[in-house]
């Protein structure tokens, strides 16, 4: 599970996801934007907020990564094998869900059926991205482990804006 907080926690800020679609699709990422958040998580909220956190790990860029206790871990269909909170400076920026085996399909399928198609930039890579305004969201899947990542732009540039 490390690998993949490390995997992720520069991935935004090092890689350009695609621009936003002009796809019929925009209206579903609406829903992403409006959700600003993820699993009942809304970015940008302190930690204090939240009951039952307890960290994982931390990174020398100031990412903080805390698991939930209590979390019901599903996405519609698909069961989770773990959530995770990434916060910088004290303020949610970044939810990752995690599965596996046949739940990485329902995973996708969930997130194409409340935020639309998504983009695909290389067919060879199982990655898919949503852009929108507030939120980005990557899930990419790898040897029947995959993971949805779902990020704060606000708190992306914050973060980014520490280490320049």
């Amino acid at each position: 599970m490390a690998s993949i907080f490390l995997l992720f926690s520069g991935a935004f800020a090092q890689d350009a996801p695609p621009g936003p679609s002009d796809s019929p699709a925009a209206a579903s990422i609406e829903a992403l934007d409006a959700e600003n958040g993820s699993q009942g998580a809304a970015f940008s909220t302190a930690l204090s907020a939240f009951e039952g956190m307890s960290l994982v790990e931390g990174s020398p860029e100031g990412w903080a990564k805390y698991a939930r206790s209590g979390d019901t871990l599903s996405f519609g269909a698909a069961r989770l094998s773990s959530n995770s909170y990434s916060f910088y400076a004290d303020q949610l920026g970044r939810v990752a869900l995690e599965a596996g085996g046949v739940d990485c399909e329902r995973l996708l399928s969930e997130l194409q059926s409340r935020y639309g198609a998504g983009v695909r930039q290389n067919e060879a890579l199982e990655e898919t991205w949503w852009v929108g305004q507030k939120v980005d969201l990557q899930f990419s899947n790898a040897d029947q482990r995959c993971v949805a990542v779902f990020e704060s732009k606000d708190v992306l540039e914050l973060s980014t804006a520490g280490h320049s």
